[in-house]
């Protein structure tokens, strides 16, 4: 089985939104570093990333998820050659990503006012924050389209 990848195919915004994917995942190295540095600076590279995308992955997953039935619209037919579709999915990866990094970085700093940090209260922010984000996420994009 072999993987090809056609460079040429790449557009900027794919690249971008590539690009920031990892950039998010980046944030749960220093959620980790901020609620457990000592297991941060035990682990090796390979364990310590591992570990940082599965704390990141499944919010990731929701807010990709979640932006992606927003962006979507009512009908829009799934095939490679709909360049709407692709705009879509390419705009629900990076506005999911950017959403992710605030969570993350949110709880970061609810956890910076504790005098305390345990992981497991960490966690617990995150899950807050990223349930907080989905209850609010369609009330803002309500408001913001019926500006429009």
């Amino acid at each position: 089985m072999s993987v090809e990848i056609n460079i040429d195919k790449i557009k900027g915004f794919s690249a971008i939104a590539v690009l920031y994917t990892i950039c998010s995942l980046t944030s749960g190295f220093l959620f980790l570093y901020f609620y457990k540095k000592d297991l941060f600076l035990s682990l090796d590279l390979y364990r310590l990333t591992l570990i940082a995308i599965s704390i990141i992955s499944p919010i990731l997953i929701i807010n990709t998820t979640m932006t992606f039935i927003r962006l979507q619209g009512d009908k829009m037919e799934v095939n490679e050659q709909n360049d709407k579709f692709h705009k879509a999915f390419i705009s629900a990866i990076y506005l999911g990503s950017m959403l992710t990094t605030f969570v993350v970085y949110l709880s970061i700093l609810l956890g910076y006012c504790r005098d305390k940090r345990d992981l497991k209260e960490g966690v617990l922010i995150l899950v807050t924050g990223e349930i907080f984000t989905i209850i609010i996420y369609p009330i803002v994009v309500k408001l913001l389209k019926k500006k429009k």
